[in-house]
């Protein structure tokens, strides 16, 4: 069994999908699922047969997000095929609202760096809880839509973007992002998260000496960092 087959059948042993659940992506190891356990949680809410509401919480750095996400056929061209074919696809598709985390930003004393850096690593997990939600209901990707001005995650995101899709703006400010959910995105965002935790724990490490909400950090939450 495939990596990501495991996460799939770890999150259906969990819950049917039409009901109130809650878990976390599953961690590449047995010790870092001990650390992350009661870390990220997401809730999944059926309201109708193809609509959600979709809760995602940081327990540990007070960071919260709650949107509706539903399930749409969406006309797509095949760019990847010279005769162009069109066909009707089912694409979870959401707008993710931005985050209020004025309560882990005082708790760090402001630190924007080290703000900007959890929120990331909030914004990755939900990433890879859509990337588990879109294989189980089949889909064929995600069409995510942010506001304009909410360049941290529209930045993010991108990374994970098809190649020649656009991002753009449309009526109320908004900026969409299509993004695929097939094994090979999901191994380079599975290899994105693993490069950025290496190099979060890295910057900790190297600038705990003379960063007071650093040291002030690791002491808080040294349990979470794997």
């Amino acid at each position: 069994m495939s990596h990501y087959a495991y996460k799939i059948d770890h999150l259906l042993s969990v819950a049917p999908i039409n009901a109130s659940i809650f878990y976390y992506p599953t961690p590449r190891n047995s010790s870092e699922n001990e650390q992350n356990k009661d870390f990220f949680l997401v809730g999944l809410q059926e309201i109708s047969p193809k609509l959600y509401l979709l809760h995602a919480q940081d327990l540990k750095h007070h960071l919260r997000s709650i949107f509706p996400l539903e399930i749409h056929e969406v006309l797509m061209v095949n760019q990847e095929d010279d005769t162009q074919n069109s066909s009707f696809v089912p694409m979870l598709t959401a707008t993710l609202p931005p985050i209020n985390g004025e309560i882990l930003l005082g708790k760090l004393d402001y630190d924007e760096n080290l703000y900007r850096s959890l929120l990331l690593r909030f914004y990755l997990n939900l990433l890879e809880s859509l990337f588990l939600l879109s294989d189980n209901e089949e889909a064929g990707g995600l069409i995510l839509s942010f506001e304009s001005n909410n360049e941290v995650v529209i930045d993010l995101y991108s990374n994970f973007g098809r190649t020649g899709s656009s991002t753009y703006s449309e009526g109320g400010g908004l900026t969409r992002l299509i993004v695929p959910t097939d094994l090979e995105a999901y191994d380079a965002l599975m290899s994105y998260i693993e490069k950025t935790d290496r190099a979060f724990h890295q910057m900790l490490w190297r600038e705990q000496r003379g960063n007071l909400t650093i040291r002030t950090y690791l002491k808080s939450f040294s349990p979470l960092l794997g």
